[in-house]
C-alpha cells in the first residue's frame, strides 16, 4: 500500500511540477518525492479549499466574499388533509461570480491530475465553490464512507471552531465590520483596502482549517507542509500550540519535505 500524503499549498506545486522550479534550495527533496509518487509508493492529495477559496485573486475577495449567495431551493413534497404543507427546501455551494483557476493554477492541477492525486472534501454547507473543480477529481467514493468522513469533518471544524483559527480568523474580521449586516461574510466588503492584507491570511488560514480537516477526515498518513504557523501565532492551525492539540485528539502527523524525503529514504 502507497503512503497517503495531503500536500500543502505551499509545497504541491513545487512536487507535482519540480521541472519549474528548478533553482528552489528544496529542489533535491522535490524531485524524490515527485519519483515517488510516480512510482506509486506515495498517493498524493490535496485539500479542496485552496481550489474553492484561495483561487480567488486577493483584490476580488472582499467583493465576492461580501456579495456571494448560496443557493436556496425550496419544493412543496405534498400537503395533509389538515391543510399541513410539507416543504424541502435546500442550500447549496454557488460558483456564481467565481473566477475559477488562473492559467498558472490549471496548469500546475493538471500536472497533480496525471500523477494521480485526488482533491480532499471538506464540506461546508452553501459555501463557495470553483466551476473549474470536477466531482471526479474526487475520486470514487460510496455513501457509507462519505457519511463517516463527513461525520469526522465535522468533528475537526468543531475543534478548529474552539482553537479560535480556521474560519474563525475570517469569522472575526467580518464581525469586526459589521454595519447591520446578517452574516460575517456580508460584511467583509467592509474591509478598507488599509487591512486587505488581514482579509488576504484570513482566507488563507480558513483554506489552511479545511484542508487540516479534510486530510483528517480521510485518515491519511501525512500532512506535508512548510507552515509552522510561526507569524499567525495562536491564530493560526500550524501553530505549535495548535499541532499539539491535533496530533493528541485526532493522530495527524505533521511533516516537512525533507522529513517526508527521509521517511520515504528509511522504507526503501
Amino acid at each position: 500500500m502507497p503512503i497517503t500524503v495531503t500536500f500543502d499549498s505551499n509545497v504541491w506545486r513545487k512536487i507535482v511540477s519540480p521541472h519549474s522550479f528548478p533553482k528552489d534550495p528544496d529542489a533535491n527533496a522535490y524531485r524524490a518525492i515527485h519519483s515517488a509518487i510516480r512510482n506509486g509508493k506515495v498517493k498524493g492529495y490535496l485539500g479542496d479549499s485552496m481550489f474553492h477559496l484561495e483561487a480567488i485573486p486577493k483584490k476580488m475577495r472582499p467583493k465576492y466574499f461580501g456579495q456571494y449567495e448560496s443557493t436556496f431551493e425550496s419544493k412543496v413534497i405534498n400537503s395533509d388533509p389538515s391543510g399541513m404543507i410539507h416543504m424541502r427546501v435546500s442550500i447549496g455551494a454557488s460558483t456564481e461570480g467565481h473566477s475559477g483557476n488562473s492559467d498558472y493554477l490549471k496548469r500546475h492541477l493538471e500536472d497533480a491530475l496525471l500523477l494521480g492525486f485526488t482533491l480532499l472534501s471538506a464540506p461546508r454547507i452553501g459555501m463557495p465553490r470553483n466551476p473549474d473543480i470536477q466531482r471526479s477529481y474526487y475520486g470514487d467514493r460510496t455513501e457509507l464512507d462519505m457519511r463517516k468522513q463527513q461525520e469526522l469533518c465535522f468533528d475537526v471544524f468543531d475543534t478548529i471552531n474552539e482553537l479560535g483559527c480556521g474560519i474563525a480568523v475570517a469569522k472575526a474580521l467580518g464581525d469586526s465590520h459589521k454595519r447591520g449586516e446578517l452574516n460575517w461574510m456580508e460584511a467583509l466588503d467592509n474591509v478598507p483596502e488599509s487591512e486587505h492584507h488581514l482579509l488576504a491570511k484570513a482566507i488563507a488560514e480558513w483554506a489552511d482549517g479545511d484542508s487540516v480537516a479534510g486530510h483528517i477526515s480521510y485518515r491519511l498518513d501525512y500532512f506535508c507542509t512548510l507552515d509552522r504557523g510561526v507569524s499567525a501565532g495562536a491564530k493560526s492551525v500550524f501553530s505549535p500550540a495548535n499541532r499539539s492539540i491535533l496530533e493528541v485528539r485526532y493522530q495527524i502527523r505533521f511533516v516537512t519535505p525533507h522529513e517526508l524525503q527521509e521517511i520515504l529514504a528509511q522504507e526503501g
